[in-house]
C-alpha cells in the first residue's frame, strides 16, 4: 500500500495563509481543474497527541458505457 500524501499543519499554513488572507468574498475558489468539490473537512487524528486533518473533495464526472 502506498502511503498517504500529507504536508504538515505548518506546510498547510504557509501555503494558504497569504491566499485566505487577501480572498474577497466574491472571488471564486476552484480544486483541480475545476472538476473537484469539497466535500468537507474531518478531524482523523487521536483524541491526545499529533492530529490529523482529512479534507475529502468529491469528483464530479460522468460514467458513460
Amino acid at each position: 500500500m502506498n502511503e498517504r500524501k500529507t504536508i504538515s499543519g505548518k506546510e498547510f499554513r504557509l501555503m494558504f495563509q497569504e491566499l485566505v488572507e487577501n480572498l474577497k468574498d466574491d472571488d471564486l475558489v476552484y480544486f483541480g481543474n475545476g472538476d473537484l468539490s469539497v466535500q468537507n473537512p474531518k478531524e482523523r487524528g487521536p483524541v491526545d497527541g499529533r492530529r490529523e486533518v482529512q479534507i475529502r473533495f468529491n469528483e464530479l464526472y460522468n460514467i458513460t458505457t
